[in-house]
């Protein structure tokens, strides 16, 4: 019985930790996660959608532009102003979905995007000292593994905040 209760004891330590790291890409009030998507064979001002995540709110982008994955040494340029507080709940699901092995993962660029004019992904993270950025095709053939989950809630968020 005894070590039935120290058993469950760390279990319940190591869910604790694990959540905590989860939760840690946020944790301070500078932090925040930038993801969205980009189309460029796309007409109107639904073909770059981006969003900032931060501890409090979730804002999307006003200007609109074009990301170049093919000088990917930069990061997006954005301008965020509208309030999408209807919406923070969906979006906040990003963040545990974020492997931690991308945050160290020394690849910028997933696959092809929108090489086929099939669009693609666009995240960042700024949490403490880091400071990095990805694009991702939509198709996941190429990708690793370990992101699809990922990829998948990427999509599905990107999809309810259309």
């Amino acid at each position: 019985m005894k070590n039935t209760g120290i058993f469950f004891l760390a279990i319940i330590s190591f869910s604790l930790v694990l959540s905590c790291k989860k939760s840690g890409l946020l944790s301070r009030k500078d932090d925040y996660i930038i993801f969205g998507e980009f189309h460029g064979f796309c007409g109107g001002n639904k073909c770059v959608n981006l969003y900032e995540l931060t501890r409090t709110e979730l804002l999307e982008d006003t200007l609109d532009i074009y990301p170049s994955i093919y000088f990917a040494s930069t990061f997006v340029k954005c301008k965020f102003s509208t309030n999408r507080s209807d919406k923070y709940k969906i979006a906040r699901a990003l963040v545990d979905s974020i492997p931690e092995a991308l945050l160290n993962d020394p690849t910028q660029v997933f696959g092809s995007p929108d090489n086929l004019d099939q669009g693609g992904f666009y995240l960042e993270v700024k949490k403490k000292g880091l400071h990095k950025f990805w694009f991702f095709d939509t198709y996941t053939q190429t990708l690793p593994n370990e992101y699809l989950g990922f990829h998948k809630t990427l999509s599905a968020i990107l999809g309810e905040l259309r």
